[in-house]
């Protein structure tokens, strides 16, 4: 083995690895981006789509564009990008059923539900 060389084969001197490594620790790493981040594609598809179908909500978009094969994306993305784009459908409360007259119980024993936990054939 030469004297001032890594023991790795490979002709490498010792000051020429540790400034390589010195010089690495100064750079500055690449910018990851986010997982969810999506493709600039994927969100002119996404506000297309949404202004297509106004009145549907962010989850069911993000499957019926799955489901087409427009892009491939989690709700919560599609959320993001809507919000972005000011195009979030509001949510409407349902409104509470009122049972009609002669569908109201008036006195006790008067309508009977039960439940089959069990029911044993032959």
């Amino acid at each position: 083995m030469q004297e001032g060389f890594l023991p790795n084969g490979h002709g490498i001197s010792v000051t020429s690895y540790y400034r390589w490594q010195r010089l690495q620790e100064r750079s500055d790493p690449l910018p990851r981006s986010q997982p969810f981040e999506a493709l600039e594609e994927e969100k002119k598809a996404v506000r297309a789509y949404a202004l297509k179908y106004p009145g549907i909500r962010h989850r069911e978009l993000a499957w019926k564009m799955v489901d087409e094969g427009v892009a491939c994306l989690s709700p919560s993305t599609v959320y993001r990008i809507l919000r972005e784009e000011k195009l979030v459908c509001s949510w409407k409360r349902r409104k509470k059923r009122k049972r009609e007259d002669w569908e109201r119980v008036t006195r006790p024993n008067e309508r009977w539900g039960t439940e089959l936990m069990y029911l044993g054939i032959g």
